[in-house]
């Protein structure tokens, strides 16, 4: 069962070595949420201030709580940020989400001088931004607003060794949206991670989220699609059997696997 972490668990193997937070463990509150606790092995713990705090769905997307952000004020906080002062060159990003709005909201952002940790919605298509304003990168996705989507954003300085095969890529539901041939690169300054907002101020995410996972590697397929499945396995989403976007379905990514396919343990 992909909701008991003890028996016949799924998991994403060892994922969220930056940060890992799942609205079904360590979350206090309910019409209010006060603390969420990352499920890394860093701990951080983001929290809401009183009166801006987001709300907890029970039962949000098959059978498992979601977190709700009113795209008013509701926001949360790490502070110090979850990127300390490291430089990193490959981040991977991977979320449930529905979002209410397509207009400009933030899902997270984490400053560092002028580079930018951002992942959200920006003029209605989806962005994330690894380091400075050139590594941007947004696509529009089908079927945005209104509907759970499982989102995969990843980020590298060398594209040729990526999933994708380019440094930066997007895809919904295990397919393949766009990608982009940007380097990055990203220093952090122990500045405060927000989650829900740009800088704790504007732009307030408009929507439920269900689970962040952010990692800093360059996963090789099987490793992609290990944490696409127990997204997709946990919250009842269909993985796309066109992975690469080509139109060609159930090609072969690894050995035996296919697009398609559902990975349920390490490889």
């Amino acid at each position: 069962d992909y909701r008991d972490d003890f028996e016949n668990a799924v998991t994403p193997g060892d994922p969220g070595n930056v940060l890992w937070l799942r609205a079904d463990i360590d979350v206090t509150g309910t019409t209010t949420v006060t603390s969420w606790v990352d499920q890394s092995s860093n701990s951080f713990t983001a929290t809401g201030a009183s009166g801006v705090e987001p709300t907890k769905i029970d039962g949000g997307l098959n059978f498992n709580p979601t977190i709700d952000f009113n795209g008013i004020d509701d926001r949360m906080r790490i502070l110090g940020g979850i990127f300390g002062g490291g430089t990193f060159s490959n981040i991977w990003t991977y979320y449930v989400i529905n979002p209410t709005t397509a207009t400009t909201n933030y899902i997270a952002y984490e400053n560092a001088a002028t580079d930018n940790y951002i992942t959200g919605i920006i003029s209605g298509e989806l962005n994330q931004q690894i380091g400075a304003p050139a590594s941007s990168h947004s696509e529009t996705i089908p079927s945005l607003t209104g509907e759970f989507g499982l989102y995969t954003l990843g980020s590298a300085n060398v594209g040729g060794t990526s999933p994708s095969g380019f440094n930066q890529a997007i895809s919904k539901n295990g397919l393949l949206i766009g990608t982009q041939n940007q380097s990055i690169s990203f220093t952090g300054t122990n500045d405060n991670f927000d989650l829900g907002s740009f800088n704790n101020a504007s732009d307030f995410f408009d929507g439920e989220l269900a689970e962040i996972i952010i990692v800093n590697e360059n996963p090789s397929v099987t490793k992609q699609k290990q944490i696409e499945s127990y997204l997709a396995i946990k919250y009842g989403i269909t993985l796309s059997n066109n992975s690469d976007g080509d139109g060609n379905i159930d090609e072969v990514i690894s050995g035996s696997i296919t697009e398609g396919d559902y990975i349920l343990a390490d490889q």
